[in-house]
């Protein structure tokens, strides 16, 4: 191997002792994954692994080169631009969005983040129809990688290389296994060194009663590279279900040697069945040297019973019948029943086509609870995959369909026809709500709340989610009518003693718009409010609710009426929660203007359509959205009162006591307010206010200065307040004595 170096970097060598730096034309460096079709904007990237076990690599001016565009130049991002050995480097496109992008958290901490130097990789990214050349330019402006990427793949799966050399013929290229690839880290298809599997473990009977004796057979499988010298393969009879195989229950535990790679070894035992019950199995692989362990156990559980062809209660419990593009439909059954069954030569089927495809020919048993996943293409399973698991061709799903369950007899378990009003949206699933009711109940099926689209494997996150009562969560505030800078807005308010799950309840507005409060799972707990907005400028005029979780972006931007319309809000299972039909009638006639300014609700405990149970918000912001309404009135039938602290106080600027506090406390709910002083002649000396707008409770601060802005002299002065009811004009009239008073 021939190196080149630059003074620079024959100087640095003079100090490094434990790596070296080069810049070489023979270089380790090479691709090892390309995303020319991304799952998000901007989000095209190359991967870059250096071979070298010992060198690493400064990549600064360095270049990468779009089939016939101009060389882009790298710059770092995070990490720097030295490759260490065996790492790999990521280079995103200039234009993506790192901060908030996918790829932040799943690039590894030890791998270096790049980017271009202009906006794309070309002129406008990567071709996703069109195979393109890639090219990896040296800082001497020597090619010293390339390739070419077949542009067949679907959105947010990239090409990776299978063996991590500089062998890019099409033949060490695969599909990622994962959508998004895997940036900086190993490739999901490249193989380990050492790798060994349990590959299989099972019976050869369908059906075990007590008294047989079955055969047992475990497989290992070499998935690694190279061959494994010495392992050992254990059986046991896991009793007491704690997945690790206790002493007493082992059947064997026996060394094994030379198992080359992609070969598989195969054991059988025979055991007897003594009794009736569950049996749960484990074969374990140990290899010292194995780099992967999780894949060196499996499980297997088949039930032994005096009346094994007994009818079990296995439902459809998930259906994701529109996945994200580039994604696997897939179905969920759950054994419902107390006893565990056997799913050797069940089958699934879908509605309209139909085509009916066996779920697996093998022993699987289903206990009790336990949920299997059918999918029809595995490798596009976007989830963590469950413990029961088929890859299962059944017909493909539509908007409009059904699914339908057989068992081994050919006989129907479980069925049902369902249509895009039963709810899911483009991602999410469609769950059961209950094992009880009926498949076919349209209402016992709802769209997920998971935020991750589904729950394949888990129990759903609809599972008997409560049914709520009249007015135990009400609308509480209105902005209709907002600022060019603000926006629409909705309060709700918890009412009752106990949390409320606000996923998948919805607000209908007029006569068929209806906006979700929640896609996914969301509790409010008891007296504590909720906002659904209708776009993030809301967090601009309402600083506190930057630190608010009970807020919440509405998924599909809504509009109200400013003409008044009706708002209905329903939970989950449809029950009517508060209902109201709100109009601008209803603001306060002696506002101006309402303009950027909400409707409050006097009381929540009051009714929801009442008019003189909704005003104008007083506040300074137009509206109180996350917070106890300006004009909430708790008692409207009590004496009016108002207290004056600190009297006396002392105005004369020596940061103590220079201000006092007028606080009202009024038995009208919504009044106009007048506040006068009066010295001892009986004059005015100061107007704080004067036909303002006032909830029964208010704060006015006073200054101690007069009408023209000069220091009252020391004395007693009277408070005058009249307070004229915004509903009949009736005249409250208060006075009280506030005494200004000064250092001697």
């Amino acid at each position: 191997m021939k190196y080149h170096f630059s003074p620079s970097v024959i100087i640095m060598l003079c100090f490094l002792t434990a790596s070296q730096i080069f810049a070489q034309t023979g270089s380790t460096l090479t691709f090892s994954e390309i995303m020319f079709y991304p799952a998000e904007a901007n989000g095209e990237f190359v991967e870059i692994y250096n071979t070298s076990a010992t060198e690493s690599v400064d990549l600064a001016g360095f270049k990468f080169k779009y089939y016939t565009s101009s060389s882009n130049s790298i710059v770092a991002l995070t990490g720097g631009m030295i490759l260490g050995p065996q790492k790999f480097a990521v280079i995103l496109q200039g234009s993506y969005d790192y901060a908030n992008g996918i790829y932040k958290n799943i690039i590894p901490s030890d791998a270096i983040v790049l980017k271009t130097s202009s906006n794309n990789f070309g002129s406008s990214g990567m071709a996703n129809t069109t195979n393109r050349d890639i090219n990896l330019i040296n800082a001497d402006g020597v090619t010293i990688d390339s390739c070419s990427y077949s542009a067949n793949n679907s959105a947010g799966i990239s090409d990776e290389k299978y063996l991590p050399t500089k062998d890019n013929s099409a033949g060490n290229w695969k599909n990622s296994m994962y959508v998004n690839g895997t940036p900086g880290a190993k490739n999901s298809v490249s193989p380990f060194n050492f790798d060994l599997k349990i590959s299989f473990i099972g019976v050869a009977l369908s059906e075990v009663k007590p008294g047989d004796s079955v055969n047992v057979s475990v497989s290992v499988k070499n998935l690694g590279a190279q061959p494994a010298p010495s392992y050992n393969v254990s059986l046991c009879n896991d009793a007491n279900k704690d997945s690790v195989g206790q002493a007493g229950e082992t059947f064997y535990n026996i060394d094994f040697t030379n198992l080359a790679s992609n070969d598989s070894l195969i054991i059988q035992k025979k055991i007897y069945i003594p009794a009736a019950g569950v049996y749960q199995l484990i074969a374990k692989v140990t290899f010292a040297q194995d780099e992967n362990q999780n894949n060196n156990a499996d499980v297997f559980s088949f039930a032994a019973s005096d009346n094994p062809s007994a009818t079990k209660k296995v439902l459809i419990n998930e259906i994701m019948y529109d996945p994200y593009t580039g994604e696997s439909e897939w179905v969920e059954i759950v054994n419902a029943s107390a006893d565990p069954v056997n799913l050797k030569n069940w089958a699934v089927s879908d509605v309209v086509t139909p085509t009916k495809a066996t779920i697996t020919t093998v022993d699987k048993i289903l206990s009790p609870g336990e949920f299997a996943v059918l999918t029809p293409d595995s490798s596009r399973f976007p989830y963590r995959r469950p413990k029961n698991f088929f890859q299962t061709k059944f017909g493909a799903l539509s908007a409009t369909d059904g699914v339908v369950i057989y068992d081994s007899r050919n006989a129907v378990v479980d069925s049902l026809k369902y249509n895009a009003g039963w709810g899911s949206a483009k991602g999410f699933s469609l769950e059961r709500i209950s094992y009880s009711a009926s498949s076919t109940d349209s209402t016992n099926w709802a769209t997920t709340l998971s935020p991750n689209g589904g729950t394949p494997g888990l129990a759903n996150s609809v599972l008997n989610i409560p049914r709520y009562s009249f007015g135990s969560l009400i609308i509480n505030e209105i902005m209709y009518d907002p600022a060019t800078t603000n926006s629409e807005y909705l309060e709700f308010y918890n009412t009752s003693n106990d949390s409320i799950q606000l996923g998948g309840m919805q607000i209908k507005l007029g006569t068929s718009a209806k906006v979700k409060l929640s896609n996914s799972f969301l509790k409010i707990p008891p007296k504590e409010y909720f906002v659904l907005a209708a776009d993030t400028t809301i967090f601009q005029n309402y600083s506190w609710l930057k630190t608010e979780s009970n807020v919440q972006i509405a998924s599909n931007s809504f509009s109200l009426l400013n003409d008044g319309e009706m708002l209905v809000l329903k939970d989950m299972s449809g029950n009517t929660l508060d209902s109201l039909f709100y109009s601008p009638s209803w603001h306060n006639k002696n506002v101006v203007t309402t303009k950027n300014k909400s409707l409050e609700r006097l009381n929540p405990a009051l009714n929801s359509n009442d008019k003189s149970n909704w005003s104008t918000s007083v506040s300074n912001y137009g509206g109180t959205p996350g917070r106890i309404n300006s004009i909430f009135t708790e008692n409207l039938s009590r004496e009016s009162s108002v207290t004056i602290n600190p009297n006396p106080f002392s105005p004369d600027n020596d940061g103590f006591e220079d201000f006092t506090i007028i606080n009202l406390d009024l038995n009208q709910a919504l009044s106009q307010v007048r506040i006068k002083i009066y010295d001892n002649q009986g004059r005015v000396v100061r107007t704080l206010e004067n036909s303002r707008p006032s909830a029964s409770k208010n704060s006015i601060i006073f200054d101690g200065l007069d009408d023209t802005g000069k220091p009252l002299r020391i004395g007693i002065y009277i408070l005058l307040i009249e307070a004229v009811s915004s509903s009949d004009s009736s005249t409250q009239t208060l006075k009280t004595p506030v005494v200004i008073a000064r250092k001697l």
